[in-house]
């Protein structure tokens, strides 16, 4: 049976890294192949369990990096290999539950929180080694600009004076919103592969009512903390270290906040109506989604603090 998980650990891990490796030397725009990539590691180790996840983890970071680099192998396998190995091996976490009997499992919202840390730790070391500044990144949206012009002589608007303001825009907001988004995308590719692997009688995960329970532990807040710290009183790499804590944590508690809003309008007529409403403010406005990360932290908390003893 152990073999069997390696083999198709390995054989999973082949399919990864195959799929990132067209990504990044013919397709560089597909940015959800490396997702269904992440996808094959959860499905693997979350239905064959940690040794396949292992297997699978190692396989895809060696295939990409016999095809491409051992840099990009390695970035690659901690960005979304890694990860997803880790995830997978939590969600089939359990152990007896004497009180009520049946399997008390690891917590989703502590695994949420894994993968938080995770990705933070991630994308603060590959902006380290990389050398990724806040004049690096302004340099390369000025670039990507200037690119447009040579290609683009008609576009009016782009004075110099616009272009360093809306370099220095984007180069702000990107370090915020790339790994909120790269977390989102986590989050979902997990969603699916457990739903995948459930429905295929793999999953020894017992299905759970996530809108109802789900709730981030407090050593989440010091994301928030720390990242609002680092953007708002610090400078530098300490600055863009700060952006990446936050806009993860954002997301994090913001999805927390989704999961409220649903639990809410259970039974309510109007849900389908409120969440459409919800869900396409936050894909064409994007700011709104500061609404469900309040929402997100004050759930947290408060079932927290039903959860102490002594507490209310």
């Amino acid at each position: 049976m152990a073999n069997r998980s390696i083999l198709i650990g390995l054989l999973a891990g082949l399919a990864a890294g195959l799929m990132v490796t067209a990504t990044v030397t013919t397709m560089p725009f597909a940015f959800f192949l490396p997702f269904v990539a992440a996808g094959v590691i959860y499905i693997a180790t979350m239905g064959w369990g940690f040794q396949a996840g292992i297997a699978s983890v190692l396989a895809g970071t060696g295939t990409i990096g016999v095809l491409t680099e051992i840099p990009t192998a390695i970035a690659s396998s901690a960005m979304l290999f890694v990860p997803a190995g880790w995830v997978g091996h939590l969600t089939n976490l359990g152990q007896a539950d004497e009180a009520e009997g049946g399997i008390r499992w690891y917590p989703l919202g502590t695994i949420l929180f894994h993968l938080m840390s995770i990705l933070v730790v991630v994308f603060i070391a590959i902006g380290a080694f990389g050398g990724i500044t806040e004049e690096a990144l302004v340099a390369s949206f000025k670039q990507l600009f200037s690119n447009i012009l040579e290609q683009r002589p008609d576009v009016s608007g782009l004075t110099p004076e616009v272009v360093e303001a809306q370099a220095r825009a984007y180069a702000s907001a990107i370090p915020l919103v790339a790994p909120g988004v790269w977390l989102l995308m986590h989050v979902l590719t997990a969603f699916a592969a457990a739903a995948i692997t459930r429905r295929s009688g793999l999953l020894a995960r017992e299905r759970e009512d996530i809108a109802a329970n789900v709730a981030l532990p407090p050593q989440a807040a010091g994301f928030l903390v720390a990242g609002l710290v680092g953007m708002l009183a610090l400078s530098g790499s300490a600055s863009l270290a700060g952006a990446v804590m936050l806009g993860i944590a954002i997301c994090g508690y913001g999805l927390i906040g989704l999961a409220q809003l649903h639990f809410k309008l259970r039974g309510n007529a109007a849900a389908f109506l409120v969440l459409t409403i919800a869900y396409g403010s936050i894909i064409l406005l994007a700011f709104p989604f500061i609404v469900f990360t309040v929402m997100g932290l004050l759930r947290s908390f408060s079932q927290q603090a039903r959860n102490t003893p002594g507490k209310s």
